[in-house]
């Protein structure tokens, strides 16, 4: 018989790597390994939907902006 402490901290190893398996899936069931955060937001980005009230906000906060003034051309020309 194993000392509880050893029990107690196999019983928690095991519930976290079934746990990381969970999340790791995708719906479609498999496991999914990307290279780069940007890949992973890509792929998030594609399966995650916008809630319309926030588009709305957005694009309204987006209209609401003023553009940009253009730099002058003399500070354009120094870079």
């Amino acid at each position: 018989m194993k000392p509880p402490s050893t029990q107690l901290r196999h019983q928690v190893t095991e519930e976290l790597a079934a746990e990381q398996a969970h999340t790791t899936t995708t719906q479609s069931g498999t496991a999914r390994e990307f290279a780069t955060p940007e890949e992973l937001l890509r792929h998030d980005r594609t399966h995650t939907p916008v809630p319309p009230a926030v588009s709305e906000r957005l694009e309204q906060s987006l209209a609401a902006e003023k553009p940009a003034k253009p730099k002058p051309w003399w500070k354009r020309l120094g870079r």
